[in-house]
């Protein structure tokens, strides 16, 4: 089944690039408790984790049913002016009503084939739902039973613990991390809102989601997510937010849960997520014909003086036919030269060979 996004007639007007300093920390939080995932954090993981003190550490772990499987809605950015500042995010948290923090809370807790999310009412209340909402707890980790308790018992508390570690993780380590990626953040969106006005909404979309499919002539965004069919329908007035992260673990998160904002949340193509660049072609022959250690050698017998074919036959006991294919690789590759005496060719390794390949080499990586 799919997510639907339905965009109107005018989707020009309902899609919006945003930033979120709170959505990144999360992320970067996710990367700490789930590393595997994050395979291209995995060094500022190792690093950040000597960096942070244990009893936090120990914290964010605990605290890993609000992000390391899947993000509590309320981390979702809200459409504002600018880029906002870590601190004001955090207190849209602080100001949530307290039912809607605990019913967000829960679907952490609730296992998947239940037939729907629990309310207020049942959290508080309703002892079945509590056992169920424990053993899904313990099923997922058994540090989240800590939270799950105090999620039952007092919410509140719940919730100071988890805006307290999330202001501690940011003074400590993100805030300036948060420094260093928000430029190439937002040079993304600069980039990405000219190709929005340069091509169309579809064509950008396509890039920021390959994983999901656009139906032009039916104003559509899918994406193949959940096992039940969501319709999203956006507005000027809740707009689709789309927020490049350099910490998200997939090509593109979608929230579309009321009561938060449609949001797609897309990797930002660093450097390891581009192709990489082509090695040149002299660079690939040079590269190949040193691949081997009868050439290589041929390349040692013939830098010592110019060598025939049927010398160097004799010296490494090989065919003749063996030692003229390897030296046609040779030649062909820029490391050999010939020249003719008499009735014998006699090959010689060019002088200049070995810086060569080092200049193409240190051309090709920079």
């Amino acid at each position: 089944m799919t997510i639907e996004f339905r965009l109107g007639g005018h989707p020009e007007k309902v899609v919006t690039f945003s930033l979120s300093p709170l959505l990144e920390a999360v992320c970067a939080l996710e990367a700490i408790v789930n590393p595997r995932a994050h395979p291209l954090q995995l060094h500022w993981v190792l690093e950040t984790r000597k960096r942070l003190p244990p009893s936090l550490l120990s914290e964010i772990r605990k605290l890993g049913f609000a992000y390391r499987d899947w993000q509590l809605g309320f981390f979702t950015p809200r459409p504002r002016e600018g880029v906002p500042e870590f601190h004001e995010e955090l207190a849209d948290i602080e100001r949530l009503p307290l039912r809607t923090f605990v019913e967000e809370c829960a679907r952490a807790f609730t296992p998947w084939e239940a037939e729907r999310d629990p309310t207020w009412d049942e959290v508080m209340r309703d002892e079945a739902t509590q056992a169920m909402l424990l053993r899904h707890a313990e099923r997922l980790d058994p540090r989240y039973v800590e939270a799950c308790r105090e999620l039952i018992g007092n919410p509140d508390r719940l919730r100071t613990r988890l805006v307290d570690a999330l202001g501690q993780f940011w003074e400590r380590v993100f805030a300036r991390e948060w420094e260093r990626i928000r430029p190439a953040l937002l040079a993304d969106v600069d980039r990405r809102s000219r190709r929005l006005r340069e091509t169309d909404v579809w064509t950008v979309l396509h890039e920021v989601a390959p994983d999901g499919r656009v139906v032009r002539d039916r104003h559509l965004l899918t994406f193949h997510r959940l096992p039940e069919h969501v319709v999203v329908d956006v507005s000027p007035t809740r707009p689709l937010l789309l927020v490049p992260s350099m910490f998200t673990r997939v090509k593109s998160r979608v929230e579309c849960d009321p009561p938060w904002q449609p949001c797609l949340v897309y990797a930002y193509e660093g450097p390891l997520l581009r192709p990489p660049a082509e090695p040149p072609v002299a660079l690939r022959r040079m590269l190949f014909a040193l691949a081997h250690e009868a050439r290589l050698q041929i390349l040692k017998l013939c830098q010592e003086g110019p060598k025939s074919t049927q010398e160097l036959a004799r010296a490494l006991s090989l065919s003749e036919a063996a030692i003229s294919r390897h030296i046609k690789i040779l030649h062909d590759a820029g490391l050999l030269q010939a020249r003719r005496d008499g009735y014998y060719v006699l090959y010689a390794t060019r002088r200049d060979a070995v810086e060569r390949l080092a200049r193409h080499l240190r051309g090709f990586l920079g």
